[in-house]
């Protein structure tokens, strides 16, 4: 009996040796790493392909390329450099950090069926001081270039509902206006909490909102601030303007519905290059983002006015019905006599031909 106590304890130290053997192997050497990437990719078929790795699993690894592609839709990283935490894998989540990536492209399939649920993930994911030179994101026609693209984290958790937590910041180029841009995510995946921030050169834009990925109405509600806008900045045959926008909206089966306020600090005459509008106020309506109606429509005029009513905005323009109060056509044109004019007017508002008619005294 003492002697098969004993068989049994070196057999069992025997089988302890030779696993502490295989994991050194697999994570502190090369072959270790190419045999656990070349699984990863028997795993996931002809849809993932790995080239150039060198490195250890418990150290530092690098890759020339990494392409994975899924129904139409494919992601390549080139020069990628991460370090794998060892400990957090055998605890059974995924730890890259740091993670740097030269060059990331991601080109979206159009169409498609939108998932209705979040994907249960098997285990935990963190990414940790995240750089990317450049990332490239297309879907359709619509291109997108992003430089600096610097995440403290990116974390997402195992169970349902999974976690969500990022912070980080890029710049987004775009030609003859380039921004720069904060982002912070939290919640879940099934219901994210977005913060954005965004400035170009004066004007700076904020921006929170709820969304739901796997809802048919992805808005769950948005609040969002920008200033100081200018018309002449856009076109130079635009007015000049002073614009503050804040909008606040709520989605539902039934479409977005919520409020919008638009302020001008700098109105003025059409004649001396102003926007003529000093305040746009007006309950906001939309079904499907194509149209949107007004009501409660109310915009104050420079130099005194009021113009009150309801309208609807849509792929061909702006009709609207409106009531005008103590319309002055100086405030409009400097040039003409001061006015204190009231009544209807019916507003056509196309991209080719304008036209107000309407009976004033």
């Amino acid at each position: 009996m003492r002697h098969l106590l004993i068989g049994a304890l070196a057999l069992l130290a025997a089988l302890v040796c030779a696993a502490m053997v295989g994991v050194v192997w697999l994570f502190g050497t090369e072959a270790g790493l190419r045999w656990a990437l070349a699984h990863a990719e028997r795993a996931a078929g002809a849809a993932l392909q790995i080239e150039g790795a060198r490195g250890t699993l418990a150290t530092t690894v690098f890759i020339d390329r990494v392409r994975y592609e899924a129904d139409g839709t494919w992601v390549e990283a080139r020069d990628v450099g991460t370090h794998a935490h060892v400990a957090a894998a055998l605890g059974g989540r995924l730890v890259l950090e740091p993670l740097h990536i030269a060059a990331l492209d991601i080109t979206i399939a159009p169409g498609g069926e939108r998932a209705s649920r979040a994907p249960l993930l098997p285990f935990g994911v963190r990414l940790g001081e995240v750089d990317v030179e450049r990332l490239r994101i297309a879907r359709a026609e619509a291109v997108y270039a992003l430089t600096k693209v610097r995440f403290a984290h990116i974390a997402i958790g195992p169970a349902l509902p999974a976690s969500v937590s990022a912070e980080g910041r890029f710049d987004l180029e775009h030609e003859p206006f380039p921004l720069s841009a904060t982002l912070a995510l939290g919640g879940t995946l099934e219901r994210l909490e977005l913060r954005l921030g965004l400035r170009q050169a004066q004007t700076a834009a904020e921006v929170k909102a709820t969304l739901a990925p796997f809802r048919p109405q992805h808005l769950v509600a948005l609040e969002a601030r920008a200033a100081p806008l200018d018309p002449a900045r856009v076109r130079a045959d635009l007015p000049h303007a002073a614009l503050t926008l804040a909008v606040s909206i709520s989605g539902s089966d039934r479409g977005l519905q919520g409020k919008l306020e638009v302020t001008n600090a700098a109105a003025g005459p059409i004649d001396k290059e102003r926007l003529p509008v000093a305040a746009l106020r007006a309950r906001v309506a939309s079904k499907d983002l194509a149209s949107a109606v007004f009501e409660e429509l109310r915009l104050e005029l420079a130099g005194g006015g009021i113009l009150e009513g309801r309208g609807e905005l849509g792929p061909g323009g702006f009709r609207g019905t409106l009531r005008a109060s103590a319309l002055n056509l100086r405030g409009l044109r400097s040039t003409l006599r001061q006015t204190a004019l009231a009544g209807p007017l019916e507003l056509d508002l196309a991209r080719d031909e304008q036209s107000v008619r309407g009976t004033l005294a």
